[in-house]
């Protein structure tokens, strides 16, 4: 998933930071079975697998755009 984001960032304008719910007991708990996990502005937009619309509709929302 990570380097399907990256391609698609430069074009849709939004940066990629990976976070290691290892690193954090609060995130292993919640999303152990989950990764890989994408969110945007803190809300789940898809897991597993990579799903570009949903990522489109996330953007557009966080955006504010119609």
């Amino acid at each position: 998933m990570f380097h399907t984001l990256q391609d698609f960032s430069k074009d849709m304008r939004f940066t990629v930071t990976v976070v290691d719910i290892d690193d954090d007991p609060n995130l292993s708990r919640r999303y152990n079975e989950a990764v890989p996990l994408l969110t945007c502005a803190g809300v789940e937009v898809c897991r597993h697998f990579f799903d570009l619309e949903a990522l489109k509709r996330a953007l557009t929302a966080v955006r504010g755009e119609s």
